[in-house]
């Protein structure tokens, strides 16, 4: 899924939408599992650590959000601000879904949402705070972040149904 993220603006400074994004589920449930007494404590802050981005010599900055590959933003275009959107934000961006194999599902011109709003697939969602205005990214979501085991029927784009389990 490619996006670029055209404009932000800020709505509040506090939101009312309820967290339901799994970026620290799998962190959590390890943490609470794990023997507290003979953990490290490099290996306690690992845990609490922000995904880095990854910078190759040879290719765009890759970031793989959650730390399993299931949700990954490469870099194609950065942005030249530092304008990063919030949670509550309305935001309008163009994006582009498609599968694997490159059939579009979904496509959007000046769409608007509100970040943490889960108006879109919530893997996009969970990515787009951690974009800058201007910047262009595409962005590969697992079907956990995606549309899961329903998939997706659009008239659209009625010869690109998602399929079930469809990444």
């Amino acid at each position: 899924m490619k996006i670029f993220l055209k404009n932000s603006q800020n709505l509040s400074n506090c939101s009312s939408f309820e967290d339901l994004s799994n970026l620290n589920e799998a962190e959590t449930a390890k943490e609470e599992s794990a023997d507290v007494s003979g953990q490290k404590e490099s290996d306690k802050s690992e845990l609490n650590s922000k995904p880095e981005e990854e910078n190759t010599k040879d290719g765009p900055e890759i970031l793989d959000v959650i730390g399993n590959g299931q949700l990954t933003k490469k870099t194609v275009k950065k942005a030249d601000t530092d304008i990063q959107p919030q949670r509550g934000d309305l935001v309008t961006i163009n994006y582009t879904g498609t599968l694997i194999d490159g059939t579009i599902v979904e496509q959007e011109e000046n769409f608007k949402l509100h970040v943490g709003d889960f108006e879109v697939v919530q893997g996009l969602d969970m990515v787009i705070p951690l974009m800058r205005v201007g910047e262009i990214a595409e962005v590969h979501v697992d079907q956990r972040f995606a549309y899961g085991t329903h998939g997706l029927t659009t008239e659209k784009f009625a010869k690109a149904n998602v399929p079930p389990h469809s990444t």
